[in-house]
């Protein structure tokens, strides 16, 4: 079990490492074809697809900004932007 979270983990790292390096309209359009993706696979699973959009989010959630915004000032004032506390 621990070795298939390890994997599950290094591949996620893999996905993230290959999404930062996308141009931005890229990096749009990956976003754009998840979030209308996403929906009919929760739907599928016999979810709603409001909930498969929130499970999505969960997931991606953490690595959005990394993604994003890859210079940190922009990053930062980003996350200000949203009411977050940034140091």
């Amino acid at each position: 079990m621990v070795q298939h979270s390890i994997m599950i983990k290094e591949m996620f790292e893999l996905l993230r490492s290959q999404a930062a390096s996308l141009p931005p309209l890229a990096k749009f359009a990956l976003g754009m074809t998840l979030v209308f993706g996403i929906p009919p696979l929760a739907r599928r699973v016999r979810l709603p697809g409001v909930v498969g959009l929130l499970f999505g989010g969960v997931v991606i959630g953490p690595h959005v900004f990394a993604l994003a915004f890859s210079h940190r000032r922009i990053r930062r004032r980003a996350l200000r932007a949203l009411g977050a506390e940034v140091p």
